[in-house]
């Protein structure tokens, strides 16, 4: 999209900001259209919509020049698609949501929880017998591959790694992380205002969803029950939902636990929820609807009217304690490094094209310079995470490109920090450094 867009002239920065709040705004929409749809409840819609536009992990998420923005509006699309469908039983309506879902594969690799999603919902949701239900997942399925089949043929004419993965190997996190993950939860509700450890937060959250939930769920399905509702297919609906969000936790584990999700599993990820972001998003369209329904249950008191209202001020007096998140300059990547470091990209990019570049941040160093680098390899394997053996290997075009006179560009996160490469640094005499990068040359 920054590409196409990049057509029309300016800076990929400014676009990057302008395309993030497109994107928000089309994200709170489809929130509140969804909300409003099922129950036809303004109040109700506006508090889903105000819970997504006020945490700031969403917030942060659409600031970013990656894929987390882009990928909620295609989940929401398809979320939309399947509504739809719940409505009209119109197999046309999941046809299209495949497709939005193999765009979302294309865009990332846990798009495709959305596929299978699409499937599930025709056989669970589905109208006909199960032959029927099953030909028309198998379709689905089809349709959401085309994108991805014309992604991969992409790939292999270019002479690229069909995927963006040469391998697979199983690497268990260990189980604090995970207790970090799902921890990460409370901080969409509580943010950053508790001394509360991990456990305990996991506990209470476990306990107030659990709460929510399993009432609700016997009294959902109590004979007779489901007429009084505003739309016939709001539970389904608020199954479909779940299963979106199970689906698409499940594949992020997995992707994690198979070294597929191209980023450790750690504390760094877990503290901003990134990978749970858009699992947020769409529980906040469950979080509203079931307590609308919770309302709908109790009967037309009149003060329960007014719990749409209670809801809405909770969250705004909620994130007014984080107000100055909303304050702070967004972090945009490294188009916004290029802006902080204008002498670091005015040097790397008058740099001779005779002389090659080496570096330990071959992504960043790319950008600022604008050119291909050598990359140091890493000390460990990406996969498997022990010693690297082919590592003496790797390290052999490294050594010539210095051998040629290249320039080195080493970036450390800390003045201290060490190196399996210091050796070799040690042979080279520093040029000049810039922040946390430092410049070496034979």
């Amino acid at each position: 999209m920054l590409a196409g867009l990049g057509i029309f002239g300016g800076s990929i920065y400014a676009i990057g900001r302008y395309l993030g709040a497109v994107l928000l705004a089309v994200n709170i929409f489809l929130v509140g259209w969804m909300i409003f749809r099922m129950s036809r409840s303004a109040g109700w819609a506006l508090a889903g919509s105000l819970l997504v536009l006020l945490s700031t992990s969403t917030l942060v998420a659409h600031t970013w020049i990656l894929t987390e923005a882009l990928y909620i509006t295609l989940t929401l699309a398809c979320l939309g698609c399947a509504l739809l469908y719940l409505e009209n039983g119109r197999f046309v309506a999941l046809a299209v949501g495949g497709l939005v879902a193999g765009l979302a594969i294309v865009t990332r690799y846990a798009g495709v929880a959305l596929l299978a999603f699409c499937c599930l919902s025709l056989l669970f949701f589905g109208r006909g017998g199960w032959k029927k239900r099953l030909l028309q997942a198998a379709a689905v399925g089809l349709i959401g591959l085309l994108p991805v089949g014309i992604w991969v043929l992409r790939n292999a004419l270019l002479g690229l790694d069909l995927a963006g993965r040469t391998g697979i190997a199983v690497r268990m996190p260990p189980t604090e992380n995970f207790v970090t993950f799902f921890a990460t939860l409370w901080d969409w509700f509580y943010p950053d205002k508790t001394s509360l450890t991990k456990l305990p937060r996991l506990a209470i959250l476990a306990i107030t969803l659990l709460g929510l939930c399993v009432p609700l769920f016997f009294a959902l399905f109590k004979p007779g029950r489901i007429n009084r509702f505003r739309h016939p297919r709001l539970a389904q609906f608020l199954v479909a939902l779940t299963l979106a969000d199970v689906i698409y936790v499940a594949v992020v584990f997995l992707s994690i636990v198979l070294s597929l999700a191209g980023s450790p599993f750690n504390a760094e990820h877990t503290a901003i929820g990134r990978y749970l972001i858009p699992a947020f998003v769409v529980f906040a369209i469950w979080l509203s609807l079931a307590l609308f329904l919770w309302v709908e249950l109790l009967g037309p008191r009149k003060v329960l009217k007014a719990l749409p209202v209670v809801f809405v001020l909770y969250l705004v007096g909620l994130y007014l304690v984080n107000f100055n998140l909303f304050r702070t300059p967004p972090y945009m990547g490294y188009p916004q490094d290029a802006l902080q470091q204008p002498e670091l990209v005015t040097v790397l990019r008058t740099i001779a094209a005779s002389q090659p570049i080496v570096t330990n941040n071959y992504e960043e160093v790319w950008f600022l310079s604008g050119r291909p680098v050598y990359s140091i390899p890493g000390f460990e394997n990406d996969l498997t995470g022990i010693p690297n053996p082919e590592l003496p290997l790797l390290m052999q075009p490294v050594t010539a490109a210095i051998d040629r006179g290249a320039l080195v560009v080493i970036q450390r996160s800390t003045p201290d920090e060490k190196n399996f490469f210091d050796p070799l640094l040690a042979t080279l005499r520093v040029v000049a450094t810039y922040g946390q990068f430092t410049f070496y040359e034979k």
